[in-house]
Parts: C-alpha cells; sequence; structure tokens
C-alpha cells in the first residue's frame, strides 16, 4: 500500500512523485508511440523531472485533464475493422491499419502527420468534445465517393428504400414501447397507449410505399407521447407533440433535444462518408438533412426523451426555467446552460452495448449504428438492424 507522507489520502498519494515516476517506469515499458499529444517516449524523458512536476501540481490543484480521444478505424486480417480510441496514453498503430482518423475536442495533429495521411488515403475528420462535426481533411482518392455512390443507388431504388425505412421505424416504434415499459407508472392510459403501439408495430409489414409508412410512423409516435405524458409528474401544458413553436416548456425541450440529437447523426454520417441529405425514410429537400433524421429516429425516446423525463420528475428544471418569445417558449440562459451540461453528460455516459460486448456511450453507439448503414449500403452487412434498448 502507498504511504508515501502522513497525510496519506488517495489524492496526495495519486500527487507524490514516486508515485508518479513508478507509472512512468510502467509507460516506457510498453515501448509504444505518441498519443494524441504527440509526444514520444523519448521527447517526454529529456525533460522527466519537469513534465513530473508538473503533473504532480496539475493533479494537486485539480487542473488537470487529460487531452481529448482520438479514435482510429483499423483494418483486421479478414477485411473487416476495429475501432481504436488513444488517450495521451503512448501507442503505436501500424499505418496500413489505418481506414481513418477521428480527433475529438482540441487534439493535435503535426502538418507532417497529416501530410502522411494523406498521401496514404487516410482522412481525418475533426469534431467538437461534444460532438459537433468541424469538417474533414480529404485524400485526392477519397472513398466517399464509393460509398455515395451506393447510397445513391439505394434511395434510387423504392423496394430498397422501403426496406431501410421500415427498419428506422421498427427501430423507434420498438424503443418507445420499450420505454414505456421500463417506467414505474403503469396506469390504464400508459397501458392502452402501448397496445395501440405495438397494434401498429405489427403492421408496419403491410406499407406498401413510403407514403402509408408515414402513417403508421405517426400513429406510433402519437401513441408514444399519449403515454409520455402519463409518465411526467408536471405536464405543464403538454398534451401531445408540437414544434415550431413549441408551445409549452416540454415540447420545448423535447425540440432542443432533438436539434442535439440531429447534429450528433449528422457529424458521423459526414464523418463515415456518407451524403447526410440522402435519405430513404425522411424524403430529400432543400437544406434538410434527412439521413440524420432517418438514423436519430431510434434514438429519440432512449436519449432526448428519457432525459426530459428524469430532470421533470426529479425536480432539476422547473416552470420559471422558461420564459415566452415570439418563437414559442425557450429556455432562460440559466436553464439552457444547466440543460446542455446534463444533456452532453448523458450521451458521455457509459454503459454496456446491449449487443456488442463492450462498454459503450450513447455518442458511440451512433457511430456504431451509422457505420453498420454503410456497411449495409454496400453489401458487407446483409440487414440493417436498429439499436435496441433492452426490456
Amino acid at each position: 500500500m502507498l504511504d508515501y507522507t502522513q497525510n496519506n489520502s488517495l489524492a496526495t498519494q495519486l500527487c507524490h512523485p514516486e508515485t508518479l515516476h513508478a507509472a512512468w517506469r510502467k509507460v516506457r515499458a510498453n515501448k509504444g508511440g505518441p498519443g494524441s499529444d504527440g509526444v514520444t517516449i523519448q521527447q517526454f524523458e529529456t525533460n522527466l523531472t519537469k513534465h513530473l512536476s508538473q503533473l504532480s501540481r496539475e493533479l494537486a490543484e485539480e487542473r488537470y485533464y487529460p487531452l481529448p480521444v482520438q479514435r482510429f478505424t483499423m483494418k483486421k486480417p479478414n477485411g473487416g475493422t476495429r475501432e481504436l480510441s488513444v488517450r495521451d496514453v503512448l501507442q503505436e498503430i501500424p499505418i496500413v491499419q489505418l481506414d481513418e482518423v477521428v480527433i475529438f475536442g482540441n487534439g493535435h495533429i503535426t502538418t507532417p502527420t497529416m501530410g502522411y495521411l494523406l498521401s496514404k488515403n487516410i482522412p481525418v475528420s475533426f469534431l467538437s468534445s461534444n460532438g459537433k462535426y468541424k469538417g474533414k481533411l480529404q485524400p485526392p482518392y477519397a472513398k466517399d465517393t464509393l460509398i455515395r455512390k451506393h447510397q445513391y443507388a439505394v434511395a434510387a431504388d423504392p423496394t430498397r428504400c422501403l426496406e431501410l425505412a421500415k427498419c428506422f421505424v421498427r427501430g423507434k416504434m420498438t424503443n418507445a414501447i420499450r420505454f414505456s415499459q421500463r417506467q414505474r407508472t403503469q396506469n390504464a392510459e400508459v397501458k392502452s397507449a402501448m397496445r395501440s403501439a405495438q397494434e401498429t408495430l405489427e403492421k408496419l409489414e403491410r406499407a406498401k410505399n413510403l407514403e402509408s409508412l408515414l402513417g403508421y410512423e405517426g400513429a406510433g409516435a402519437t401513441a408514444h407521447y399519449r403515454a409520455f405524458r402519463q409518465l411526467l409528474t408536471h405536464d405543464w401544458g403538454f398534451t401531445t407533440r408540437q414544434f415550431r413553436p413549441p408551445p409549452d416548456p416540454i415540447n420545448a425541450m423535447l425540440s432542443l433535444g432533438y436539434t442535439l440529437l440531429h447534429n450528433h447523426v449528422y457529424a458521423f454520417t459526414n464523418v463515415v462518408g456518407l451524403d447526410p441529405y440522402c435519405g430513404y425514410f425522411h424524403q430529400p429537400k432543400h437544406g434538410h438533412a434527412a439521413l440524420a433524421s432517418d438514423l436519430m429516429e431510434e434514438f429519440r425516446q432512449i436519449i432526448v426523451d428519457s432525459y426530459v423525463l428524469s430532470i421533470v420528475n426529479n425536480n432539476r428544471v422547473r416552470l420559471e426555467d422558461f420564459k415566452q418569445t415570439n418563437k414559442g417558449i425557450r429556455f432562460t440562459k440559466e436553464a439552457l446552460d444547466r440543460f446542455l451540461t446534463g444533456y452532453y453528460g448523458r450521451m458521455q455516459q457509459t454503459f454496456q452495448h446491449p449487443t456488442h460486448n463492450e462498454k459503450t456511450t450513447y455518442l458511440r453507439c451512433i457511430e456504431l449504428q451509422v457505420r453498420h448503414l454503410a456497411r449495409v449500403i454496400t453489401g458487407e452487412d446483409p440487414e440493417y438492424k436498429p439499436f435496441l434498448i433492452r426490456t
């Protein structure tokens, strides 16, 4: 057991030079490459005392923050891929196994490294720490063209387009039903709404075109919001889903949450190389990222609706946190900051993926689903399977 000082709290022991030196020796023994800070083992060791002293001070003063994650897509020998996240831990990745690099937050990448990646036809995507898409460094011969060629071909095929659209709606309605089943409130209205949603779900296969599928989706959504209203301890005038403008605080929170969720999906469609404006269920129209709207459907209840329900029922938001404007009900500035902080915290919370044997986050789940859709479009995966929560 570590006990270097009279004050032997865990925090004190963590900051102690001998603890940091012991950690350094383990890092050096791994013989890895530079992490997201770009610093090699050799470079770090040339000023070892200075670096460890600075680290000790930052830990003691609670000023230390790890560098953002960089995500790498590595090729497997069997032709598949594996996602690898690298922090400022020293690790070496063979360049021949890289498909792309995704940098979250204020990660650094040198100009020579960017040039080398481009020469190997490896794109680099930049996202904010909250997952907002900033842009992409694209090689002269990018794989996006091939992916989008397949994407447009599927969109032009009414049968395949309808099949995918049904998958998105099925995922949304299944998660809506399971969301309600998880709640403590199970009164007659909630049970009736769930039965209606289940009946609509079972009718999906009858849809012969997108117009009829849209009707089933609308009926399922109406049933879900009937149940959702019953689950709220304060409905604040909420009766059903309304927007443009939102007439009550619940609709205002749902609208904002769905906008944030849409931004996350939009970011990853760009990262993967899909055209976010070419959808299958939501039809293209000027300025609307239809594919992002398609892919966000299965995440609406499990990310946004559950978050809004939680903060309302746990009294983390109050009626006075809202104000009436000419654009409908809006948050006050202070309440908006709290809402955003809680939302982004939820997106980064870890949990066990229901089908993958790994710890994950909702942000990561969105990325996995976008990549899964890309593989379905290109024929690598046989069918699209929506992300479903457990009952």
